[in-house]
């Protein structure tokens, strides 16, 4: 199998990218470029020359009336593919990906279970984050359900377990009892947390449910979406960008050294066999 080049990956991700901004201009839902692809739409008006992902913000409500919408139209929407923990075999991630699944997804990460994907753009679902520093307890117990996750996927030893967490005893009965839907239960426990703690009208918002540093973002600088060029496309950044950037990685228009513009990806993408 022929693995795809970083430009022909770039291609593919940007009409996944199209289709999930024709879907939210057709249901009137919102989302931002997020991350390296935001930087990349400011910087570069594209993609990072070094760089394939493609990142999305989405509040939450619109998060979840784009999930319900992408699931009840499955069939017409193929070869895209809403994939999750809930409908994707060993797939660790709390966040989905939306996949074209006329390509395959091959992990090259020691210890990683292969899980059936294709190029994928990644949407993370925001959430409040509380008024204050003291969110960051929330945020632990989130941190805490998806490792347990990890390890139970990644197939370590029960001593390994052991000795890093307590437990593993309850997810080795989980596991009995839940079967095919632990995926399911999973994610219910982060919901669960969420719901408890997270408001609308929290000053701060952020991704708690992905990242593993706890980083709050002021929820005025998303505001309403603005347009900004990516790849010849006027597509939606946060109102005030600058600032979101400037908090996530300091003076994002400078380049990084030269040895460091390199792909550090831990996969490789192929095209299915018809």
């Amino acid at each position: 199998m022929e693995k795809l080049t970083m430009s022909e990956i770039q291609k593919e991700s940007l009409k996944v990218l199209l289709k999930i901004d024709e879907i939210c201009e057709k249901e009137g839902l919102v989302y931002y470029l997020a991350y390296g692809t935001l930087i990349g739409a400011v910087r570069h008006h594209g993609y990072i020359p070094w760089d394939d992902d493609v990142d999305i913000w989405m509040p939450r409500k619109d998060y979840e009336a784009f999930k319900k919408y992408f699931l009840e139209h499955e069939e017409e929407l193929k070869p895209f593919k809403y994939c999750c923990r809930e409908n994707t075999k060993n797939y660790e991630y709390y966040i989905p990906r939306i996949s074209n699944m006329d390509f395959a997804y091959h992990t090259t990460k020691k210890g990683k279970k292969p899980f059936d994907i294709g190029v994928f753009v990644d949407i993370y679902p925001l959430d409040g984050e509380g008024n204050d520093r003291s969110w960051e307890s929330v945020f632990n117990k989130i941190i805490s359900i998806n490792r347990n996750y990890s390890m139970y996927l990644s197939g370590k030893s029960s001593s390994q377990w052991y000795k890093t967490l307590g437990k593993f005893p309850k997810h080795v009965m989980l596991k009995v009892k839940k079967g095919k839907d632990y995926p399911q239960h999973v994610n219910q426990e982060v919901d669960a947390v969420l719901k408890q703690y997270s408001k609308d009208t929290d000053t701060y918002i952020g991704c708690p449910a992905w990242t593993e540093e706890f980083t709050q973002y002021r929820r005025e600088w998303f505001g309403k979406p603005v347009k900004i060029e990516f790849a010849g496309h006027m597509l939606n950044a946060p109102e005030h960008y600058h600032e979101l950037l400037t908090t996530e990685y300091g003076d994002y228009m400078q380049l990084p050294p030269e040895e460091q513009r390199v792909s550090t990806h831990d996969y490789y993408i192929t095209r299915r066999k018809k």
